[in-house]
């Protein structure tokens, strides 16, 4: 997330009894322009001076080293902006702007650059990278553009090995272009990159929640009406067979629709789960055997046998 957008977040709420000044309004616009340049600033200073493969080794001593330059840095950068302007204009940081450009810089060289704030923010179900520069995002199914993004498609790939290495996965140029994974928390990630993308890197990164719903969720809320619930009720009493789609861009209300709908089996049954990559089901009952569907690897054997 930019500078400029972490401080309008944490701007305290106004207590007057009116708008703000327009004067202040500028004055506000003002002092968020001349961060967003410090940073920029800094960040192409310890770019330059910290080398970029150091952020594959987060030892103590790594993290010392980037600090120290951060430090100087960022001083050298305000004492020499600050002797451009006069006394009134003079540029000091409080301890909230200061920890807002590190962690976007330490995010840049240690993290997840662009994408780390975006993974962090839970409004966010989905990550769309259509370049290097153009970055979307979908927040209760709708897609939007944010400001941030990458310098560079270099700095995007290696970004996003960054976190394939996490489930041991690498996407690189010809050898492996398309990479469809799963992350332990349920999270998946398509990525495509030349030459099977003509412009270079895409990816989609889908977000899985586990918020807990129960019944009384669904009717509270006004998702499901009595008869919807006495009819699906009936229905799992009865041992009928029971599709659940999902309608919306996000899937997570079906599996949790699915673990709703678990609790109503009687404990004496047994239930057999199969899901694929991850378990993204979590039902409350005493007899689950969770199942995880893997594809039929391929093989002289099974591909003679098919063939015949």
């Amino acid at each position: 997330m930019p500078l400029i957008r972490k401080l309008n977040q944490n701007e305290p709420p106004d207590e007057g009894h009116g708008p703000p000044l327009a004067s202040d309004r500028f004055d506000l616009e003002g002092r968020q322009a001349k961060l967003a340049r410090i940073q920029d600033r800094v960040l192409r200073e310890l770019v330059a001076k910290f080398e970029l493969s150091f952020g594959e080794d987060r030892s103590p001593a790594v993290r010392d080293h980037f600090n120290e330059l951060f430090n100087s840095t960022l001083d050298s950068i305000l004492v020499a902006a600050n002797a451009e302007v006069t006394a009134s204009e003079k540029l000091v940081l409080d301890r909230r702007e200061k920890t807002s450009i590190h962690e976007f810089i330490d995010d840049f060289i240690f993290g997840f650059g662009p994408l780390g704030a975006l993974l962090r923010d839970d409004s966010i179900t989905e990550i769309m990278v259509n370049r290097f520069d153009k970055i979307f995002v979908d927040r209760k199914g709708f897609h939007s553009r944010v400001d941030s993004a990458f310098d560079s498609e270099d700095q995007l790939l290696r970004t996003l090995n960054r976190i394939l290495a996490v489930v041991g996965e690498r996407l690189e140029a010809p050898g492996h272009p398309i990479v469809n994974t799963y992350f332990p928390d349920g999270s998946r990630l398509h990525a495509i990159t030349i030459p099977v993308s003509e412009y270079g890197t895409v990816l989609t990164f889908y977000k899985f929640k586990r918020l807990p719903l129960t019944l009384e969720d669904l009717q509270r809320f006004g998702m499901i009406t009595p008869d919807a619930l006495e009819f699906l009720q009936a229905g799992i009493a009865a041992r009928l067979n029971i599709v659940v789609a999902s309608a919306g861009r996000d899937p997570y209300y079906r599996s949790a629709l699915l673990n709703i709908l678990a609790t109503l089996i009687p404990s004496v049954e047994r239930i057999i789960t199969v899901e694929s990559h991850f378990t993204q089901l979590s039902l409350d009952h005493e007899q689950v055997v969770s199942l995880i569907w893997r594809p039929m690897e391929d093989s002289p054997e099974k591909t003679q046998a098919a063939a015949g």
